[in-house]
Parts: structure tokens; C-alpha cells; sequence
């Protein structure tokens, strides 16, 4: 073959391989969907117990260009809010293969923002997962019915996105929010939670057939869990469940430099506070964590934030095992903003 035909194959073949990897439009039967309702319509929900309906959500979908000037694009995030919103869904994010369009959009509710406010993302990336992990309840509104603890998903993950008004962002994000994100990005990927569930399960039945003993939760995981109880406590104002992680003689420094200690004197604080404030609350995020090699304590450092409203800052916590049980034994909170 002359090598000018053979360059102008390599040539060629460049150019479609470009042209596949470049950001696509939507198909006819996709337009037809996205159009068959107004922006304030659900649109159905596909769901694994459909064969059609699984074929679909196991597959990849692929990106769109974030044009805020596209009708059809406007119109599919405002239905996917909209289904997602509706009384019969009600989760807290979405991905388009779940309305039944292969292409890389969702929303996520922003727990770690005031209001928890609902965001779409065009084209989302995990580019990076911390080695610290999350257990955390999942459910899913493609699989009716059922919900399980996922141990395997990130503390912590950077993610790169396209906003619908045409804008490139970047950020960090943690805790129960990074697993939604992590969630409503599987999706795209036709990844469904379950599939952690499984390889879970397999990985623990590799290491039962490899003769070795089921490794227990580390003390690290012990501790987050416990952390993550206590935030959940605190969301639900509940004093009694707030007080299962402090231990014996718990020392509390408060924000405005005030110190607490004992366990019932701090509950009756507590129950003061959540009967003026209602719906008030305390998170604390984790950013780092130091188990001790020669004696049951640990060390912890992060942030705290107030729910709702603007006061934060850093906290420190000194954690001892006790019967067997990580608590807490002091906490320092420094008010910064």
C-alpha cells in the first residue's frame, strides 16, 4: 500500500478516535423521552427488577457538553430534580441512566452545606479517594425495597464537574456527602451499590478459604464509627445517644473557652440547648486520626460546624477504650468563624 494511503489511514483513524471521545449530543430516542413531560413531571424511574430496566443501568453513559444554552439539557436536569423530589422517590441524588438517559449528569443533596441544598453535575470525576473509609447505610431508587451498609466507600474525594451554566469546578468533599457522590457516580459507570456489597462478601470469603481469620474492624473504623453515631445523635437531637460515646470522666471545652465534665451534667446542658433550638445540631469531619501502638487511647483532629448557621472552627479529641468500647475522655473546640 503506498505510505501516502497508510498516512492518511493513521490520519483518519485519529480523527474518529478523537471524534468518539468528544462530548455527544443527545440521541433521538433520548430527546423523546427527555421531552414527553414538562420540567415540574417526574420521569420514571428504572429499576433492577426490570430486565430492560437492568440491561440499561448496567451500562457506561457517556459525557455531554455542559451548554447552558441547551433546551433539551435544561429541560432533563430539571425533570431529573423534579423525579428525584417527588414523594415517590425521594433520595437524596439521582443519575440520568436511572430516568433512562446513558449520559453523565446528577444531582446530589449537599449535607455538608446550610440547607442541604440539591446541585446538578455535568461530566463528574472522582480523580482522587482517600485511603479512609466510610461505612455508611446506602439505598438506591432503581432497587425498591432494600438498603445496606457499605464499608468500602472513601471518607473523603476530590472530584472535577461541569456546573449546567457552563463553569468548571474542582473541590473536596467528605464524609456523607463523598459517599453520594461516589453513589450517583457508579451509576454512571452502570456500577450499582450492590456490587460493593458483593465484593465485600467475596473478599471475606477469600480469606475464610485462605485459612486466616475474618480481620475485625480496626480501632480506627471503631473510632469513625462511633464519630459518625455521634453526628447522627446530634442531628436527631438525642441526648441519650450523644452520651454513649463519652466515657466516665468526659472533659468538654466548649468554643467560647467554658469546660464541662461529667456525663450527666453535659446531657442536662444539651437538653436545655435542643429545647431552645430547635433543630439545631453539631457535625464534626474527621481529618485525622492517631491510634496509639502502646496504650488503648487515640488522638483526633477536624473540623466542627453549627447546623444551621455559620459558626465553626477546629476541634481536637482524646479518645480511651473503655470495657472494651472506644468513648471520649476530652474534646477542645476552638471557635474560629
Amino acid at each position: 500500500m503506498p505510505r501516502f494511503i497508510i498516512a492518511i489511514s493513521i490520519a483518519l483513524a485519529g480523527v474518529m478516535l478523537q471524534a468518539l471521545a468528544q462530548p455527544k449530543g443527545f440521541t433521538p430516542e433520548q430527546v423523546d423521552m427527555i421531552t414527553a413531560g414538562r420540567s415540574d413531571q417526574p420521569m420514571r424511574v428504572f429499576k433492577i427488577n426490570n430486565q430492560a430496566d437492568s440491561i440499561l443501568l448496567r451500562t457506561q453513559s457517556l459525557d455531554i457538553t455542559a451548554d447552558p444554552n441547551d433546551e433539551i439539557l435544561r429541560l432533563l436536569i430539571d425533570r431529573m430534580y423534579t423525579t428525584v423530589r417527588d414523594s415517590a422517590s425521594l433520595g437524596a441524588g439521582i443519575a440520568a441512566p436511572q430516568v433512562g438517559i446513558l449520559k453523565n449528569v446528577i444531582w446530589v443533596q449537599r449535607f455538608d452545606k446550610e440547607n442541604f441544598p440539591f446541585e446538578a453535575y455535568i461530566n463528574p470525576k472522582i480523580i482522587q479517594y482517600s485511603e479512609m473509609k466510610w461505612p455508611c447505610r446506602e439505598g438506591c431508587l432503581s432497587i425498591p425495597d432494600r438498603s445496606d451498609t457499605t464499608k468500602t466507600r472513601a471518607y473523603a474525594i476530590l472530584v472535577e464537574y461541569d456546573r449546567p451554566d457552563g463553569s468548571h469546578g474542582i473541590e473536596m468533599i467528605e464524609e456523607f456527602t463523598a459517599v453520594v457522590f461516589q453513589h450517583e457516580i457508579d451509576h454512571l459507570n452502570g456500577i450499582l451499590y450492590l456490587d460493593h456489597i458483593k465484593q465485600e462478601a467475596a473478599e471475606a470469603e477469600a480469606v475464610i478459604n485462605a485459612g486466616t481469620a475474618h480481620n475485625a474492624p480496626s480501632d480506627s473504623e471503631l473510632i469513625l464509627e462511633a464519630r459518625a453515631q455521634s453526628n447522627a445523635a446530634y442531628r436527631g437531637q438525642d441526648v441519650d445517644a450523644i452520651a454513649k460515646s463519652y466515657g466516665r470522666d468526659i472533659i468538654i471545652t466548649g468554643g467560647d473557652g467554658s469546660q464541662l465534665s461529667g456525663g450527666k451534667i453535659i446531657k442536662k446542658l444539651l437538653s436545655g440547648l435542643f429545647e431552645k433550638n430547635p433543630g439545631l445540631y453539631y457535625v464534626r469531619t474527621t481529618s485525622t486520626l492517631k491510634v496509639s501502638e502502646v496504650a488503648d487511647r487515640a488522638w483526633e483532629q477536624g473540623s466542627w460546624r453549627e447546623v444551621p448557621g455559620t459558626r465553626g472552627g477546629d476541634y481536637s479529641a482524646h479518645w480511651i477504650k473503655e470495657d472494651g468500647q472506644w468513648k471520649l475522655l476530652s474534646q477542645i473546640f476552638v471557635t474560629l468563624h
